[in-house]
C-alpha cells in the first residue's frame, strides 16, 4: 500500500499601499506590481501614498446657452471676465451681477484673454485685439483731475486711481484702476490736488479695438510685452510698456529697442499656446514648437533690438493651455502630457530636456484624444497637474491627473470642464455642455449630485501557473458614518477565464464587513442603504473579513464608493494560500 502524502499549502500576506504610481494601461496586468493599478477614478494620491476622494464642485454662475464658455480669466479681485459664442461678459463676485461687454465678435467660440495691470486684453480670430477698461463719466468739473491721483466719491466713499482721462472741459470720462467700492450717480468726485466734478452715471466697461493690432488666436502678457500668436505661424508683439496709459497701443514693427516686432516659424502652423520659460518665449503650435528671445544691442550708438530664435522643432506640436509648474512647463500633444525643463541647442534635434509623463497609458490612449479645447491647471498643494480634454468625444469629457511627486496618473470624471481658472488657492472651471462656471474641489457633491470613485488593481500573490485561494482581507481608511464601500474581487479561474464579482464585501464604518453575493446588483449609482445620506465627517476605520475564494489563477480587487461624503483609502491586505501547479494538458507535441 502506497503512503498518503499530504501537500502543505503556504499562507501568504500581500499588502498594497494603493498604487503610488497610478494607472498603467500599457503593460500586462498580471505582471504589474502593487505600485500600479488598472483604474483610479476620482481619487487624488496623498503625500503619504493613500487615496483621497476628490471634493465636489458648486456652480458660481451661469448664463443662457449651451455653447460652453471658452475663456475665463480673473480681471480684479471682484471681477471675472468670460467669453462664449460671440460674447464677452463680466461677472462681479460681490453682487453676482453679469454685464455684457461686447456681443458681436465675428468668430464664434474662440477667445484668448489676458489681464495686464488694470487693463484686460482680448483676442478672437475675427477681430483685432481689443482692450477692456473701467470708465466713469463726469460733469460739473471746475478744476481738472490729475492722472495718477486717487479719485474719491464723496457719498459712496468709493475710490480708484486715475489711469487716463478724456477731458472736454466741464465734462469728460475717467479711466480708473485699483477700484474699491461702488461709485454713485451724481455724487461729488475729487482728487487730492483739487480736481473735482460730479459722477455722471455709474462705472461701466469700455471696449476698444486696438488700431494696428493683428487678429490673433492666442495672446500672452509676460514681462512688459504683450505677445500675439497669429494664424500664419508667427508671433507679433507690441511696443514695450514704459508706464504710459494705456499700454500696448503701438503694433507697427520697427527696430528700436522698445519697438514692436514679429518672429515667425511658419512650418509650425497655427500657434496654440505661448508661455515664458526663463528669458525665452516658447510657442506651441499645430506641427511643432519653437522659442525665441529678444536682445538689445548698440548699433552705431543707437539701441536696437534683435529677435533670436533659440529653437524650432517640427514634431507633434502642442495643444492650447501650456502651464508652468514646479516640475517643468506642461503641455500636451498626440503623444501625451509632456514636461519641458529647458530648451536644447538649435542644431541638435533631441537636446531639449523634456519627457512625456504619460507613457503608461499606452501608445494608443491619445489617438482619439481631441486637444482643440484642452486646458491645463496645476494644484501645488496636491503636486498635481490637471489636463482636461475630449477622449472619443466631440466635447471635453475627462480630466487626467498627474502627480509630480509620485509621477502617477489618475483620472477624474463628472467634471466636464472646458477651461480652468486659478484665483489664488481657488480653482474654477467652465462647463462643457452649458454656459456655467463652477468652483472646483469644493464641498462633497457635484452641484448636489453624488460623486463616485473607483480603485481597481490586480494583485500578484504567487506564481501565475499555481492554483491559489484567498482566505482573508484587511483594510484601513477613513469612511463616513452614513456611507459604505463595496469591495469586490474578480478572478481568472484555473482555466484562465475571467469571473467578475466572485466575492463582494460591504465595508461600513462600524468596522464590520459583511459578505455579499457575487451575482447581486451592483452598488454603483445607488444611494446609501435606506436612502439616508448623513452629514457626519469621516472616521478612521480598520476592517477585516474571512471571505474565501478557492482555486483561482489571478486576482483583482475593486473599491467602489458613491456618495456625497468623505472617503479615504490608506491600505489593504489579503491573505492567500498557494497550492500545487494548475493541471493544464492542452498543448500538442509536434
Amino acid at each position: 500500500m502506497r503512503p498518503i502524502v499530504y501537500q502543505k499549502t503556504r499562507e501568504l500576506s500581500t499588502t498594497s499601499t494603493l498604487a503610488k504610481k497610478g494607472l498603467n494601461l500599457r503593460d500586462l496586468p498580471q505582471l504589474l506590481n502593487l505600485d500600479y493599478c488598472l483604474d483610479n477614478t476620482n481619487f487624488f494620491i496623498t503625500s503619504d501614498g493613500g487615496l483621497e476622494k476628490r471634493e465636489g464642485m458648486e456652480t458660481l454662475f451661469s448664463v443662457a446657452g449651451t455653447d460652453g464658455i471658452v475663456m475665463l480669466e480673473k480681471y480684479t479681485d471682484d471681477l471675472y471676465l468670460f467669453a462664449y459664442a460671440t460674447t464677452l461678459a463680466a461677472y462681479r463676485l460681490s453682487t453676482g451681477a453679469i454685464t455684457n461687454i461686447k456681443t458681436n465678435f465675428v468668430q464664434s467660440g474662440s477667445f484668448s484673454g489676458q489681464r495686464y495691470g488694470d487693463y484686460f486684453f482680448i483676442a478672437s480670430p475675427g477681430d483685432p485685439i481689443g482692450r477692456v477698461e473701467q470708465t466713469l463719466n463726469f460733469n460739473g468739473q471746475t478744476v481738472n483731475f490729475t492722472v495718477g491721483q486717487i479719485i474719491t466719491g464723496a457719498t459712496s466713499g468709493a475710490y480708484g486711481t486715475l489711469l487716463a482721462q478724456t477731458d472736454l472741459g466741464a465734462t469728460g470720462t475717467l479711466t480708473l484702476g485699483s477700484i474699491s467700492g461702488t461709485f454713485q450717480n451724481g455724487e461729488a468726485l475729487s482728487d487730492p490736488l483739487g480736481g473735482n466734478g460730479n459722477a455722471n452715471g455709474v462705472l461701466y466697461f469700455t471696449y476698444t479695438a486696438l488700431s494696428g493690432a493683428p487678429t490673433a488666436v492666442v495672446i500672452k502678457a509676460t514681462g512688459a510685452r504683450l505677445y500675439a500668436g497669429i494664424s500664419e505661424g508667427s508671433v507679433r508683439y507690441a511696443a514695450t510698456d514704459i508706464g504710459s496709459n494705456p499700454p500696448f497701443t503701438n503694433w507697427t514693427v520697427a527696430t528700436g529697442s522698445t519697438a514692436p516686432g514679429q518672429v515667425s516659424y511658419r512650418n509650425a502652423g497655427k500657434p496654440n499656446s505661448i508661455e515664458p520659460l526663463g528669458n525665452l518665449i516658447l510657442v506651441f503650435a499645430e506641427y511643432g514648437k519653437w522659442a525665441f528671445h529678444t536682445e538689445t544691442i548698440d548699433s552705431a550708438g543707437t539701441l536696437v533690438k534683435v529677435d533670436i530664435t533659440d529653437m524650432f522643432r517640427q514634431d507633434s506640436g502642442g495643444g492650447r493651455g501650456a502651464k508652468t509648474t514646479e516640475a517643468g512647463l506642461a503641455y500636451v500633444n498626440s503623444q501625451g502630457l509632456w514636461l519641458l525643463v529647458s530648451v536644447g541647442q538649435q542644431n541638435v534635434k533631441y537636446s531639449d530636456q523634456e519627457y512625456v509623463s504619460t507613457p503608461l497609458l499606452g501608445s494608443d490612449y491619445f489617438s482619439d484624444f481631441d486637444f482643440s479645447n484642452c486646458d491645463i491647471a496645476y494644484i501645488p498643494q496636491k503636486h498635481t497637474i490637471l489636463l482636461t480634454g475630449a477622449k472619443d468625444s466631440s466635447k471635453n469629457n475627462i480630466i487626467l491627473t498627474y502627480n509630480t511627486e509620485f509621477k502617477s496618473i489618475g483620472r477624474l470624471t463628472g467634471m466636464n470642464v472646458n477651461r480652468f481658472m486659478e484665483d489664488g488657492e481657488l480653482l474654477y472651471g467652465t462647463a462643457t455642455n452649458s454656459n456655467s462656471v463652477s468652483r472646483l474641489f469644493y464641498g462633497h457633491s457635484d452641484n448636489g449630485n453624488e460623486i463616485g470613485c473607483v480603485f481597481y488593481q490586480e494583485i500578484k500573490t504567487g506564481n501565475l501557473e499555481a492554483n491559489q485561494s484567498m482566505v482573508g482581507q484587511y483594510m484601513n481608511g477613513e469612511i463616513s458614518l452614513s456611507s459604505y464601500v463595496i469591495v469586490s474581487f474578480d478572478i481568472f479561474d484555473y482555466e484562465g477565464k475571467f469571473v467578475p464579482n466572485k466575492l463582494r464585501l460591504r465595508w461600513e464604518a462600524d468596522g464590520e464587513m459583511s459578505l455579499l453575493d457575487g451575482y447581486g446588483t451592483a452598488s454603483w449609482g445607488l444611494s446609501p442603504l435606506g436612502g439616508d445620506v448623513g452629514t457626519a465627517g469621516a472616521k478612521e476605520d480598520f476592517a477585516g473579513a474571512r471571505g474565501r475564494i478557492n482555486n483561482y489563477q489571478r486576482l483583482r480587487v475593486k473599491f467602489i464608493e458613491h456618495s456625497n461624503l468623505d472617503f479615504r483609502l490608506n491600505w489593504f491586505s489579503i491573505q492567500t494560500r498557494q497550492k500545487r501547479n494548475i493541471r493544464r494538458r492542452n498543448l500538442t507535441e509536434l
